[in-house]
């Protein structure tokens, strides 16, 4: 997952045509869904919880990604996106995203907004590294939301899941 997530990611950066870009950002959709139902089996093994109902809405969420990353009609708009991540001294393209992927990115931050207070909540059950989880977690969430941000036009940045997952 991980490795298809950021292999999809450094494929988006050479992307100079929409129909290579959009295969590019399906590939990152296709592989959301099971980072983010695995994600959630992680948080609850680690913090020794029953996540039922986070982990059924994740799992809902990872089935609508595997939708969204097999029907381009439900994704993109046809317009094109020109990015330059002056980071890399890259140009590269990206497709407009239609409105169900909003829908989409905005019930992922619920999800991990749900997380990160549950991590907070039952960060004693983490033991001593709990801080240190936290903050690794607080990394990858943040590195999530920029990413979301820049596929949704809010800012120009790189694209940083990649690190943020490295810091687990």
């Amino acid at each position: 997952g991980i490795a298809g997530m950021s292999g999809a990611i450094s494929l988006l950066y050479g992307a100079q045509d929409l129909a290579t870009a959009q295969l590019c950002q399906r590939a990152m959709l296709l592989t959301a869904g099971p980072l983010i139902a695995g994600f959630v089996r992680f948080s609850s093994h680690l913090l020794h919880l029953q996540q039922r109902g986070a982990e059924r809405y994740a799992y809902g969420l990872a089935g609508t990604a595997v939708v969204l990353g097999l029907l381009p009609g439900l994704v993109f708009t046809q317009r094109t996106i020109h990015h330059r991540s002056e980071w890399f001294g890259l140009d590269y393209v990206a497709g407009a995203f239609a409105l169900p992927v909003f829908g989409f990115l905005l019930a992922v931050v619920a999800l991990f907004v749900h997380l990160l207070q549950t991590f907070w909540r039952h960060r004693d059950r983490v033991g001593e590294d709990a801080g240190l989880l936290f903050a690794m977690f607080c990394l990858w969430f943040a590195a999530s939301l920029s990413d979301m941000l820049v596929g949704i036009e809010v800012y120009e940045a790189p694209l940083l899941i990649g690190a943020g997952y490295g810091s687990f």
